[in-house]
């Protein structure tokens, strides 16, 4: 049942689908309307796959202050405290993954 659908072989082919329109992206050479498209296009892969995390959470007051402080901590390198307000948030039911642009909050399950 492993190799009977085949998933790795779709995994692979979605994976060279992503690398192609970050290409495409990367030289700002999609519309608009192609981008919902394809948006629309992987949408319906994910209802097969289910890795997809579009869930809009909305975030405590009390999250988003903390999130704020710590950004600050941060910029002024004060790293300790930094990781205290993780810690904090995380209590709070939220988890904190920093990317280059942005800090993402996830709702703790």
């Amino acid at each position: 049942m492993d190799d009977d659908f085949e998933t790795a072989n779709a995994i692979t082919t979605i994976f060279d689908f992503v690398k192609i329109i970050n290409k495409f992206l990367a030289n700002e050479r999609l519309s608009i309307k192609n981008c919902k498209k394809i948006k629309e296009f992987i949408q319906k892969i994910d209802k097969v796959f289910c890795v997809l995390d579009e869930e809009k959470i909305k975030i405590p007051k009390e999250v988003n202050e903390l999130i704020k402080k710590r950004e600050e901590a941060r910029k002024n390198k004060d790293f300790k405290l930094a990781d205290k307000i993780r810690e904090k948030i995380k209590s709070l039911g939220y988890y904190v993954e920093d990317t280059k642009e942005k800090a993402i909050i996830k709702k703790v399950k």
